[in-house]
């Protein structure tokens, strides 16, 4: 019983699935098998070519690539990318992405992120809980979340700073009618139709350039 077998490498980056059967520490892979390829953690396949192969295919996610064995040996290249998702708190702006795979927008190793509010007024912001200078990040090799802290001057006309998860940003979607005590943000154009009334403690920012 003959079984036709090929070899095929493996690009960098990658792993590949089980062969059909290793033969003095060689792998080998069945004629009509299909064997799949995947991206180390964090990477996406921007390019892959598989010649020799019967057929080739990417992943719709860009995380795996599967190959078909014809009656050849096959010679597989691969482009990576390493990428990472920037989660950002409801009001933050980020710019273009890398690129965007099944509605997930991913920005890649070392690039820049710019970000800014949906709005007006002065904010600072954190990156993965830290406060920053700026309104610009690169991107290192973990995914980031975007979060900002609103600056105020207080009762003693001093210069004071809400962290994120200090306080609650109202927009138009916001139900009013009975805000309990904390504190309250409001950015750029915010119109209720009815009375906005709050219990016990409560305290409202208006940031620069508020309609209220």
């Amino acid at each position: 019983s003959l079984t036709e077998v090929h070899t095929m490498n493996v690009p960098s980056g990658m792993t590949l699935s089980d062969p059909y059967v290793t033969i003095n520490e060689v792998k080998y892979y069945k004629k009509g098998g299909t064997y799949t390829f995947t991206a180390s953690e964090y990477n996406i396949i921007e390019g892959f070519t598989a010649t020799g192969a019967q057929s080739s295919s990417v992943s719709a996610d860009k995380r795996a690539a599967t190959v078909t064995i014809g009656s050849a040996n096959v010679t597989t290249t691969a482009s990576l990318t390493e990428v990472h998702t920037v989660t950002a708190q409801d009001g933050i702006s980020l710019s273009d992405a890398h690129i965007n795979i099944l509605g997930t927008d991913y920005y890649k190793y070392g690039q820049k992120v710019v970000f800014g509010i949906s709005g007006s007024g002065s904010v600072v912001y954190y990156v993965d809980g830290k406060r920053i200078e700026g309104n610009s990040v690169t991107v290192g090799h973990e995914n980031l979340t975007m979060q900002m802290g609103v600056p105020y001057i207080d009762e003693n006309g001093e210069e004071q700073v809400r962290k994120p998860d200090e306080y609650t940003v109202l927009t138009k979607n916001t139900s009013v009618s009975n805000l309990d005590d904390g504190w309250y943000v409001v950015l750029g154009d915010v119109r209720y139709t009815n009375s906005v009334k709050f219990s016990k403690d409560a305290y409202l920012i208006l940031a620069d350039g508020v309609i209220s």
